[in-house]
């Protein structure tokens, strides 16, 4: 790690619980508006209701309905 990086990881672990907490809602803020305009469509397509639900709610019937295997198994099985 480089200094700058040990330093701010320092910092960070210093922080009072409040003081994280603000942290942590700007780094989450900040990574939105670092997103592009492909993670911001993938973003509203896999809100409910959105273009990927019908996908969604396969994935969901075929756990359900243990239609599933370990993703190993799947793998090498080719």
């Amino acid at each position: 790690m480089n200094n700058k990086l040990t330093k701010l990881t320092e910092d960070i672990k210093s922080l009072e619980k409040r003081e994280f907490e603000e942290f942590l809602k700007w780094l989450s803020d900040y990574e939105l508006s670092q997103m592009d305009e492909w993670d911001l469509e993938i973003k509203a397509d896999s809100q409910e209701g959105g273009r990927l639900q019908p996908v969604i709610d396969r994935a969901r019937k075929d756990i359900s309905d243990n239609k599933v295997k370990p993703l190993d198994e799947f793998l090498n099985n080719t």
